[in-house]
């Protein structure tokens, strides 16, 4: 994992599962003083979402909007904290230090809507949704 000055792995962000992403944005920004980025889509896995920042946290705020995986988890009841992404500069070296706790990738790596992310199987990882993240 990528560290930072002090030694400790850098999350790059926290996302969650909205259902009225400009709502949700409207309140992180105007309610909290978030400062916000572009909202984005991608077709591909049928979201919209938008990163967040403020001092010491980035969020990822999601809506799904067409079928797929996060369709899926909105029509299960799954709306709130999805996901932790751990920035990484290349996936190899991550994936064998996660190695030796029995983590493993499921599928493939994919493309988001800032990057490469690769999903950690949550059967290794105490069933917390975990991705790492590669920034092009």
């Amino acid at each position: 994992m990528k560290k930072d000055e002090t030694g400790s792995a850098h999350v790059h962000h926290v996302a969650v599962l909205v259902e009225d992403l400009e709502r949700a944005q409207r309140l992180f920004t105007e309610g909290f003083g978030f400062s916000s980025g572009p909202i984005r889509e991608n077709a591909k896995i049928g979201i919209k979402s938008v990163f967040l920042d403020a001092e010491n946290v980035k969020l990822e705020l999601i809506q799904a909007v067409a079928p797929g995986p996060y369709w899926d988890m909105k029509e299960k009841g799954l709306i709130g904290m999805n996901h932790i992404a751990f920035r990484v500069g290349d996936f190899e070296p991550a994936l064998k230090k996660l190695e030796k706790f029995g983590v493993k990738p499921k599928g493939e790596p994919a493309i988001s809507v800032a990057g490469t992310v690769w999903d950690l199987d949550p059967k290794t990882t105490s069933e917390i949704r975990i991705q790492i993240y590669k920034q092009p």
